[in-house]
């Protein structure tokens, strides 16, 4: 065949293969139209045999099925996350098998398979266009909600005992993040307040096990790293929300892929072999003058309706009459609770669809108060709405740890060694005297009253926050980091400790930096009255 220009010799594009898949298409419609005649004739001639005639008309072909995906085909942002799943979740799942306990290994292998269910879960939303009904892609998260609940349950195992605790709750406490799939519009900062809420436990585990078992530390490490970098991720691909296919296939048509994780979606077909490349153009209509259907009434109201009436001219009017003064409700008060016309369900706005629960608040049942001395570590845990959480017999040796606390009062009797303080609100704490530091993280609208001595005091992450130094505390260092609204309650030197009046400092927050001498100098930002 002579070569035309513009057109290859060979290939898929070439003359011969465009000539092939022409006459096909072609022969596809002559099949058609011919079994759309002979069916409309059979219906004309024979009316009453028509229930006793197969249809002629062939079934619509199902559609073709996608091929599966090569490595190089896969989205960007699947990519990345096989990159975050081979990286730092396989190294936390090797660790754990490193640390030489099976219940950690075993959560470990259940955190792997929550994952990479998460996997077919992102492949599917990139394929499919977001379900209108909440209920749907809910159903299609109970096997993931499963494996949080496995998860979360390992922490709450009676079996589990001694320094291992610690790596379980960590892991329990930041596996919520994996819920970032139901959180919009900002799902990057829901996981790191899961991080967070893992750190407390991870760096327990840290202080464990430093200068004994570097396995220990590394394995708290990789946890909170994983929580990090899957922060990272959702934040570059993520940044709102799931991202779903806006041209995709409906989410009930969806197939997962049963071979491979790497291939792409199926859509679920009906049956039938595919039909010939490149698909035909929908059929033309068939016109049977004898027996077409009349043609549809345009529905009552709407444009046509309003112009009809403005087209009767004057006796547009002729229907209305005069209201009487009676029936005028500005002037009836009584009227005016009767309205005539009911207004109509469809009218007004829709209600915009509530957003989708978070996994981890479908997971999160609320814990029992926890206040328990283990080894030299008290443990003040989820009190809420408490007043009477007092601790009496301490020792110089002995830490206080406070952990998602809600609008409760603690008092610590005695001198302890220091108080750490994280995840709590509007809590109250009342101390005598510390050997070290008391640490306040991500604690909003915290209150500290110091009765004895305390060397340092950290504010870490924490906005609005008041503490009460007294007379001997008043050498105490104060070192804030991301906090804000922190004021420090003086003794009143003319009044007295003991007549309960302090004056309030605020914590500068504003910060002024030069570069002098090729270094950076800092200096608080001072305003003149």
């Amino acid at each position: 065949m002579s070569s035309i220009p513009g057109i290859p010799n060979s290939g898929v594009h070439s003359l011969a293969t465009v000539l092939k898949r022409l006459e096909a298409a072609t022969a596809r419609l002559e099949d058609i139209a011919l079994a759309q005649a002979n069916a409309s004739a059979v219906h004309r001639a024979a009316p009453d045999l028509a229930p006793h005639v197969p249809s002629a008309t062939p079934p619509p072909a199902a559609p073709a099925a996608a091929a599966p995906l090569e490595e190089d085909e896969l989205p960007l942002s699947i990519k990345a996350y096989d990159k975050w799943l081979a990286g730092p979740v396989g190294e936390y799942v090797r660790l754990s098998g490193e640390v030489g306990h099976p219940f950690v290994e075993q959560q470990a292998q259940t955190v792997f398979e929550l994952f990479t269910q998460t996997r077919d879960v992102l492949l599917r939303a990139g394929a499919c266009v977001k379900p209108a009904a909440q209920t749907e892609f809910q159903d299609a998260l109970a096997p993931l909600v499963a494996l949080l609940r496995q998860v979360g349950d390992a922490a709450a195992n009676k079996e589990v005992g001694g320094e291992i605790v610690n790596h379980l709750k960590a892991v329990a406490e930041g596996i919520g993040a994996a819920g970032w799939i139901t959180v919009e519009p900002k799902p990057g900062p829901f996981i790191g307040e899961m991080k967070d809420a893992a750190q407390f436990y991870a760096n327990r585990v840290i202080k464990d096990f430093r200068d004994k078992d570097n396995k220990q530390v590394d394995w708290a490490k990789s946890f909170s790293t994983l929580l990090a970098e899957l922060q990272k991720y959702v934040m570059a691909h993520h940044t709102t929300g799931l991202a779903w296919n806006a041209k995709g296939i409906p989410f009930a048509s969806y197939t997962y892929p049963t071979t491979s994780s790497t291939t792409a979606p199926v859509p679920a077909a009906a049956g039938g072999a595919p039909p010939p490349p490149p698909p035909p153009p929908p059929p033309p209509p068939v016109f049977d003058d004898a027996r077409a259907p009349a043609a549809p009434a345009p529905p009552a109201g709407g444009a046509d309706a309003v112009f009809a009436e403005i087209n009767r001219g004057e006796d547009v009017t002729k229907a209305l009459r005069k209201v009487d003064k009676s029936e005028m409700t500005h002037k009836n008060p009584a009227l005016r609770g009767n309205a005539p016309v009911p207004p109509s369900p469809a009218s007004g706005k829709p209600k915009p669809p509530a957003k989708p629960a978070s996994l981890s608040r479908a997971l999160s049942q609320k814990k029992p108060p926890k206040t328990a001395l283990e080894g030299n570590k008290w443990f003040i845990e989820n009190h809420e709405n408490s007043n009477a959480v007092v601790i009496e017999e301490t020792a110089i040796g002995q830490t206080v740890n406070i952990f998602g606390c809600k609008s409760t009062t603690i008092q610590v009797k005695g001198k302890v060694n220091a108080i750490t303080m994280v995840g709590c609100t509007k809590t109250s704490l009342l101390l005598d005297s510390l050997v070290s530091s008391l640490n306040i993280t991500a604690s909003p609208s915290f209150t500290v009253q110091i009765l004895g001595t305390v060397p340092t005091i950290l504010v870490d992450a924490t906005d609005s926050g008041q503490v009460f130094l007294s007379r001997d505390s008043l050498g105490a260092e104060i070192i804030t980091a991301k906090a804000s609204a922190i004021n420090i309650s003086l003794p009143d030197p003319e009044q007295g400790e003991e007549e309960g009046l302090f004056k309030e400092f605020a914590v500068p927050e504003q910060f002024r930096t030069r570069v002098v001498e090729g270094q950076l100098v800092t200096e608080v930002l001072q305003h003149k009255d």
